[in-house]
């Protein structure tokens, strides 16, 4: 199958789309930064992104989603994006992926 220049741009783009992780700013959005506005967590890798790791104290809370009572933290903004568009068993998978990284 001989391929066209364009069909050659278009499957480059596509495939880096898929190979990029998280490739939003890991600070998240820009906050005021206060002690109100940071929370604990219960994982210490994104769910999302598990690469992507953090403490469980001190997350800013933008960065933070509660599921079934507990607080889900994500690296970043892009993250929770993805998050919040998911639908109620997705975000229960998520739950199962934080829980299954839970701080002892």
């Amino acid at each position: 199958m001989k391929m066209l220049p364009k069909d050659v741009l278009i499957a480059c783009f596509v495939g880096g789309l898929m190979l990029t992780g998280c490739s939003a700013d890991k600070r998240g959005a820009a906050t005021t930064d206060t002690k109100a506005d940071r929370l604990t967590v219960i994982n210490t890798a994104c769910p999302i992104e598990p690469d992507d790791t953090f403490e469980l104290t001190n997350r800013p809370a933008e960065l933070v989603r509660v599921v079934n009572g507990q607080n889900i933290g994500f690296c970043c903004d892009h993250c929770t994006a993805k998050f919040d568009k998911m639908d109620e068993k997705q975000k229960g998978d998520v739950l199962k992926a934080a829980m299954a990284n839970k701080a002892k």
